[in-house]
């Protein structure tokens, strides 16, 4: 993904964790457009705690993250269990941003779990994709392995709808 920008995309990933937060929460993010230089994206955040996965559309500017919206995730989680996860952030001023989240080995749903449009001015021009993740001070795991089995990213204006 070396040198790859855009106002249009779609990344799809699947990742596993090997426990399954118990103690502590453990995060995942998936920026599909982070502004090169800054800490500024537009992001799927996702949170594993005691079995428990939660998801939101979110942004970051700065130091303040605003929760766009927040996505359905249906189930339990066990570790190694699959969490897909499908996000788009199409367009500026505004821009329009879709996530699917679903844990197993289903297809995709049809429908989007969530959608959300902003017109955040420090965020209306092309970015790059980005991978963060961190495991909360009060977890007792000394460490949560992750992998991450799939990452694909698409320029949104060459996806066939």
């Amino acid at each position: 993904m070396r040198n790859y920008s855009s106002t249009s995309t779609r990344v799809n990933a699947y990742f596993t964790f090997a426990e399954n937060g118990a103690g502590g929460r453990t995060y995942l993010s998936i920026a599909a457009r982070g502004i090169a230089g800054s800490s500024d994206c537009y992001y799927v955040k996702t949170v594993l705690d005691n079995g428990r996965l939660s998801a939101s559309l979110m942004k970051r500017v700065g130091s303040q993250e605003t929760t766009l919206a927040t996505i359905p995730v249906e189930g339990t989680f066990s570790p190694g269990m699959r969490v897909n996860v499908i996000v788009e952030v199409v367009g500026a001023s505004p821009t329009t941003l879709r996530a699917k989240v679903w844990l197993g080995e289903t297809a995709a749903p049809t429908e989007w779990d969530a959608t959300a449009t902003d017109a955040e001015p420090r965020l209306q021009r092309r970015g790059v994709v980005r991978i963060n993740t961190y495991l909360s001070g009060s977890a007792t795991s000394t460490g949560q392995a992750l992998k991450v089995a799939t990452l694909s990213v698409e320029d949104e204006t060459r996806v066939q709808p």
